[in-house]
């Protein structure tokens, strides 16, 4: 009797397998938004730190849920001078940790400018595809500035139109009223710290712990779940983003500074 039910288990776990196998996988399309505007310099060792613990996690989540997952990670800095793709949608195994080289704080803050390329670029990509999830985290130290192309109104129309898609928003910021920045745009979640690094490094801790929270359970409805619509993936989303980030479904802003 020990040795049926043992078979029946074996079968049982390929038979899940090859059902697995047939599904698509999620794409999870990770971005980070960098502010390197001149201030951040105080900043840049824990801004360094906090996309590689970004990173990190990435990888992790892509090695316990690789299954029914494949993750993406998008970072992009920005300053008056240089808007800079440092990865675009690379797979997560592809991507090296951020370096001193690679970050090099100078000049203005177009942040609008930095918000409505990137957005709109990776909205045009996940339009087109019918099995992605979308995580943007947005990070400065100050306010806009010095876009040119982009106002607060179109930034948050867009914005506004995402969150409806089921993507995600998180701002983290210091120096500046962070929450009525993130509410400007149309961002629900903001995340303030001190003006020091240690603060922000909490932070970026903090907001790991949060996406990885995010996403087992998007990773365990998938799997019982196999085969489903994009609409049913953003509802079910939008539904752990407010379990996890505590958000109340008639509050027009979420408070997560300390």
């Amino acid at each position: 009797m020990k040795i049926f039910n043992l078979k029946k288990e074996e079968n049982k776990k390929v038979e899940e397998s090859k059902q697995t196998e047939g599904a698509k996988k999620t794409r999870v399309y990770n971005l980070v938004v960098l502010d390197r505007s001149g201030s951040m310099s105080y900043l840049r060792k824990a801004a360094i730190d906090g996309v590689n613990e970004t990173i990190n996690g990435i990888r992790k989540a892509q090695e316990e849920n690789g299954d029914v997952h494949e993750q993406y990670f998008s970072l992009h800095t920005f300053c008056s001078c240089h808007q800079n793709d440092v990865y675009d949608r690379m797979p997560i195994d592809q991507v090296q940790n951020l370096t001193e080289k690679d970050y090099q704080p100078c000049c203005g803050t177009p942040l609008y400018d930095a918000l409505g390329m990137t957005l709109n670029r990776l909205k045009h990509i996940a339009d087109e595809d019918e099995y992605c999830s979308v995580h943007v985290t947005v990070v400065s130290d100050g306010m806009e500035n010095s876009s040119q192309e982009y106002n607060y109104e179109m930034v948050r129309t867009l914005i506004t139109e995402l969150i409806e898609k089921g993507w995600n928003f998180v701002y983290m910021g210091t120096n500046h009223d962070v929450k009525m920045a993130a509410q400007t745009i149309g961002i629900k979640h903001a995340m303030e710290f001190v003006n020091d690094e240690r603060a922000m490094m909490q932070e970026w801790e903090r907001q790991a712990i949060f996406r990885k929270k995010y996403e087992d359970q998007m990773a365990d409805f998938e799997r019982a779940n196999l085969h489903l619509k994009k609409e049913e993936l953003r509802m079910k989303a939008m539904e752990f983003e407010r379990g996890i980030y505590g958000e109340k479904e008639d509050d027009n802003q979420e408070d997560w500074s300390r």
